[in-house]
């Protein structure tokens, strides 16, 4: 079993002060108890096998190693990237405008950090809609045979929208948010590091209002990437 200090860049457990802080331990530590190896070696649905470039924008300058997610749930838990750096330049200039807009004293810079698999990843591709049908059908089979509790609003959401074969629950939430511990773990279990998703022809490709739809890929385990290299964004 991967021990939380393990996914982080210091081998330190993270403070618990603060709701980023929280947030993020909270996921590690789910992630440390999926990411065992027991599991398959199988390619059950479309797959993509891929190893390569990958790119993160942002407007913090400093970081070592990139974690899970401490808010997006949108494909489980992981760490969310660009497949492509045109997508990142526009996330670093996204999030240094919002940072400088809303703070006098922002010191924040647009910053890419260009990432590299360190093995070849069996990614689950989403880029098609039809695939992302016949996942998600069999996800709510997978919730429904663990007797998954649906004890709040944005589960039960989903819960119906699945049962209705729908990708998006009545908010346009992918309902694979409402269960990100559960999701990571039906797919890791069956083999895959990760999933690819958002295509120019589908209906769910991820959406970001600074940055239109774009390409994603969700690593579940971040000691799978690792930072290779850095640039500041012209603007």
């Amino acid at each position: 079993m991967v021990e939380i200090r393990d996914l982080l860049s210091n081998g330190e457990t993270i403070p618990v002060e603060g709701e980023y802080n929280k947030k993020l331990k909270e996921k590690l530590e789910s992630l440390s108890d999926i990411l065992t190896d027991e599991r398959k070696d199988g390619r059950e649905y479309k797959t993509l096998t891929f190893k390569g470039m990958m790119y993160h924008g942002t407007d913090v300058d400093g970081i070592e190693k990139l974690n899970v997610s401490a808010y997006d749930n949108s494909m489980g838990l992981g760490v969310y990237l660009a497949r492509d750096k045109e997508v990142a330049e526009k996330f670093a200039a996204e999030r240094y405008a919002r940072g400088k807009l809303a703070n006098r004293g922002y010191s924040g810079e647009p910053i890419v950090y260009e990432l590299r698999t360190k093995r070849e990843l069996n990614l689950l591709d989403l880029t098609e809609d039809e695939s992302i049908n016949d996942v998600m059908m069999d996800f709510r089979m997978y919730l429904d045979y663990r007797r998954v509790r649906k004890d709040n609003a944005q589960k039960s959401m989903a819960d119906r929208a699945m049962w209705s074969k729908s990708v998006l629950d009545d908010k346009g939430r992918f309902v694979f948010s409402a269960f990100p511990e559960y999701f990571t773990r039906f797919l890791y279990d069956k083999g895959y590091d990760g999933i690819i998703h958002g295509g120019k022809d589908s209906k769910f490709s991820p959406f970001d209002d600074g940055v239109g739809t774009y390409t994603q890929i969700v690593v579940f385990n971040p000691n799978d990437v690792e930072i290779v290299g850095k640039y500041r964004v012209k603007l």
